[in-house]
């Protein structure tokens, strides 16, 4: 198990340490909230000189984030670096279109951050017939980085140190071994319950898994195809984020002052996801971070057997490709 050199660093270093990114281009999905993680680390981006997309369901909301981002730092205010993105991550069939649109209006992408995500929640289907949790957790994010795969691709041939970071969690490492992922029903896992909280950490883990195994078997095939980019998976710790803290409520409230007194704020919580994306460590050890499970503050850690999988990483692509593609997504 290999380790940055970070975790013998003060944390906050991390953010001191990410030189001037003027002229990239980033994506922050889920990033409409200032107790979320994605408004911190999409805010930290733009403070070091991104062009950064901020990623909300809404127009409404994503404007009413970068507001707020700019009244918290008024050189945001001059720079022109935030914009806003509505991305419903909930319409799989809409993805392709946002993706497109980006990729005509930009001319590159140097940061794709998917870091919004359900959290732990009763098994509840879509009009898709998928499960909500995993079809927004993985297969929304999955094709958001697919569609948008040439463009980093292209960016990457003219500009050193793409990245695209999936934010996943260490609640993999908690399933039952032994996990399939090859169609809808398999997506559908029930974990012996519809609704408890144990079923329902168990599918949360499960897209949490997929997230991996995604991050995994992406810089395999960037790597066969011999393409600069670093797609890197992690865990950014436990966070207490307002969706965070209403989970605590709903099943955790006997030990709520247990919990939190453990958590992360949400700027500390996207530390870990700021050092992916822009730490200058992650590109100049490609070889070490590339298709890597990272923990705080940029420990490169060992994933669940199963995250470490490939054919059961393969085996996701394939499914996820054909899932979409069954529902004309």
């Amino acid at each position: 198990m290999s380790a940055s050199n970070l975790d013998r660093k003060e944390q906050w270093d991390i953010v001191s340490e990410i030189p001037s990114l003027h002229g990239k281009v980033a994506i922050v999905t889920g990033a409409n909230s200032p107790t979320g993680m994605g408004y911190n680390v999409a805010q930290q981006l733009a403070l070091k000189g991104a062009k950064v997309y901020v990623s909300a369901r809404s127009l409404e909301k994503a404007d009413d984030a970068i507001k707020q981002m700019k009244e918290a730092y008024p050189s945001l205010a001059r720079g022109n670096l935030l914009h806003p993105l509505a991305l419903e991550l909930g319409d799989l069939q809409n993805i392709n279109a946002v993706a497109a649109k980006f990729a005509a209006k930009e001319e590159r992408l140097d940061i794709l951050v998917n870091n919004a995500a359900l959290l732990a929640r009763p098994l509840d289907l879509d009009k898709n017939g998928i499960s909500v949790s995993f079809a927004t957790n993985h297969l929304a994010p999955f094709r958001l980085t697919t569609a948008l795969l040439p463009l980093l691709k292209k960016t990457a041939a003219k500009h050193p140190g793409v990245r695209i970071v999936n934010v996943g969690s260490d609640q993999h490492l908690k399933l039952p071994q032994g996990i399939q992922l090859n169609n809808i029903g398999d997506f559908n896992q029930s974990f012996g319950s519809t609704d408890s909280p144990e079923s329902n950490l168990h599918r949360y883990g499960l897209s949490k898994l997929a997230n991996h195994l995604f991050s995994a078997e992406l810089q395999r095939r960037l790597d066969a195809d011999k393409v600069p980019i670093v797609a890197i998976g992690l865990h950014p710790g436990y966070v207490l984020t307002d969706g965070a803290s209403r989970h605590i409520d709903k099943y955790h409230a006997d030990i709520r002052e247990s919990i939190t007194s453990r958590s992360l704020t949400p700027l500390g919580g996207a530390l870990t996801t700021i050092f992916a994306a822009a730490h200058p460590e992650v590109w100049e050890k490609r070889d070490l971070y590339g298709g890597a499970y990272v923990e705080p503050y940029g420990r490169v850690e060992q994933a669940s057997e199963d995250a470490r999988d490939p054919v059961l990483a393969a085996n996701l692509w394939k499914a996820s490709e054909d899932v979409l593609q069954s529902i004309g997504a």
